[in-house]
């Protein structure tokens, strides 16, 4: 298992939940080219919740992060 395929799972549930998903700061609705190869570079995610007013999850944001520094 590649270090984003959990990126590509969590990415599926959130759009069944009608939850927004953003990689790098680009909102995702559906896999497109672009995505699939961006998620294809090899690294490590971080999921980010951000929520509404009411506490409510509306958007779940995947940053790359570098493990080397």
């Amino acid at each position: 298992m590649k270090n984003s395929d959990w990126v590509k799972q969590e990415m599926s549930q959130a759009w069944s939940q009608g939850i927004e998903t953003e990689v790098e700061g680009v909102k995702c609705r559906k896999y497109t080219k672009h995505l699939n190869r961006v998620l294809k570079e090899d690294g490590t995610y971080m999921k980010e919740y951000v929520a509404d007013q009411d506490g409510k999850i509306v958007r779940i944001a995947f940053r790359h992060i570098d493990l080397e520094e």
